[in-house]
């Protein structure tokens, strides 16, 4: 098949050069699965791939250069200097914290906020390249106050919620939900291990009983997510892929174990999940949340309630997806393929 390569122009000491605009950037880390399919699709098509693993960053000898008298703004990798200007889609996937091989603690903290910092140079100079999506818009999408309020001025319904670290408020909160409150994490759900032999712990979505309430003090350390329960018909999982839609139904309620939270009921297979169609105003409600957050991917968590109401969850800027194209047959791989080598244009 055939690609097209746009082109651009850029001035260097007064002259005008001419610069394909034809390269793909994943930044991510060495063991992203999705990543791993969608570059092998994309190398298969014949397209250029710069895969950019930030948990092995220095060890993988690439280079940045920044130069404003020359400039010259390059990415050096496996002995290929390509211009930024060159590069026409960036997939900020999942890059992990970044890794050098100092020994000292002191300096190696040291080196990887420079290098952090770095990479913000090459975040913020890329001047042809679309994003999915850009660092400035992913970091305010993932707070969830934000989503609530983007996906209620889009026309959904959403819990009752609050966020606080005060276990008053939250206990107040909780009588206020006639004791009928779910807790979820502000940000990842998950504790790493202190230790080799340990295992990582999830930190599921919980019903808040009377038990746990009495503890509540415990919140002031962490601060989270409070909301009322919402009663479910099932679940829905929507992922948007530039300007395509693909929704998944779960259901959740038929297996006690994904009743409050479907992840541990979809991973042990007792939780069906099948391709969905989802009424199109709520369709376009999803597309309006994820543009109105400036992504261009985004996966989205509904509810469906016994009275035919859906309500908005949470929106992941970079959730996983694999798997639902693996329970479902949905062409998502081939989705972000087609995306990030024929981005629209700006």
């Amino acid at each position: 098949m055939c690609y097209i390569l746009e082109s651009s122009y850029f001035k260097i000491e007064n002259l005008l050069v001419e610069v394909f605009v034809n390269w793909i950037l994943f930044i991510t880390n060495s063991l992203d699965v999705h990543a791993d399919v969608v570059q092998k699709l994309l190398l298969e098509r014949g397209e250029d791939v710069i895969r950019l693993n930030t948990d092995s960053f220095s060890s993988d000898r690439f280079r940045l250069v920044f130069n404003i008298h020359q400039g010259e703004n390059s990415l050096s990798f496996l002995g290929k200097r390509v211009n930024l200007a060159e590069i026409k889609s960036v997939w900020y996937r999942r890059p992990e914290s970044l890794q050098t091989n100092i020994s000292h603690s002191g300096q190696n903290e040291f080196a990887q906020r420079e290098l952090k910092e770095l990479l913000f140079q090459l975040y913020f100079n890329l001047p042809n390249s679309f994003w999915v999506s850009d660092y400035i818009s992913l970091e305010k999408s993932r707070r969830k106050y934000s989503q609530l309020l983007t996906a209620h001025s889009c026309g959904f319904f959403i819990p009752k919620t609050c966020i606080t670290n005060d276990p008053d408020e939250a206990k107040r909160f909780f009588a206020e939900c006639n004791e009928n409150m779910i807790y979820k994490t502000l940000h990842l759900p998950i504790i790493q291990p202190d230790k080799s032999n340990e295992k990582t712990l999830g930190v599921p979505t919980s019903l808040v009983t009377n038990n746990l309430i009495n503890q509540i003090s415990l919140i002031t350390a962490t601060g989270g997510i409070f909301q009322e329960y919402v009663e479910k018909d099932y679940e829905i999982r929507v992922t948007v892929i530039g300007n395509q839609i693909f929704s998944a139904r779960i259901d959740s309620q038929n297996d006690l174990s994904s009743k409050v939270d479907w992840r541990d009921g979809v991973f042990y297979g007792k939780t069906d999940v099948y391709a969905h169609k989802l009424p199109a105003e709520v369709e376009q409600r999803c597309f309006d949340v994820t543009k109105k957050m400036g992504l261009n991917f985004g996966a989205l968590d509904l509810i469906k309630t016994p009275d035919g109401e859906y309500f908005f969850l949470e929106i992941n800027p970079n959730g996983q997806w694999l798997w639902i194209e693996e329970l479902t047959g949905q062409p998502l791989v081939c989705t972000m393929a087609d995306l990030l080598s024929k981005p629209p244009s700006k």
